[in-house]
């Protein structure tokens, strides 16, 4: 699951500096696009933070780059919930499971993956029950 383009992925990848930043951006951005009700456009910002949190995690295993993966990979699944994917959430979930066991430690909070296994097995996410809709196929299941 990729959602930056390769051409972007590499400039990141090469000017570590802007990642942070670029992140939360991204981050607020999709929270915006959400809060008004347009989670199919909030899963392509939540996406791009995920890669982002992706391309800092290797650039360093720290607890904050684990647990910013984490925390944005939920928020992300939170919106692909919303559209009503379940299969894409299990996806979601494997994708995030695989790129972890790839860290030479697991430096992230204990529980950190509770909310994540929860949607991934169907539950509904603990910080939004209603909300935006899904009017396009941003993910297809």
């Amino acid at each position: 699951m990729k959602f930056l383009c390769e051409r972007h992925r590499a400039w990141l990848s090469r000017n570590p500096g802007e990642l942070l930043s670029g992140w939360l951006r991204t981050l607020i951005e999709g929270r915006a696009v959400a809060a008004e009700g347009h989670a199919d456009k909030a899963i392509l910002y939540f996406g791009n933070a995920l890669d982002m949190a992706e391309i800092m995690m290797s650039h360093g295993a720290t607890v904050d780059a684990q647990q910013r993966y984490i925390d944005t990979a939920t928020e992300l699944m939170q919106v692909v919930w919303q559209c009503r994917k379940p299969s894409t959430c299990q996806d979601l979930f494997a994708v995030v499971l695989n790129r972890l066991e790839q860290e030479p430690v697991r430096l992230f909070l204990p529980g950190s993956l509770d909310a994540l296994y929860a949607m991934a097995l169907g539950s509904v996410p603990a910080a939004r029950t209603a909300g935006p809709s899904c009017q396009s196929d941003a993910l297809s299941d």
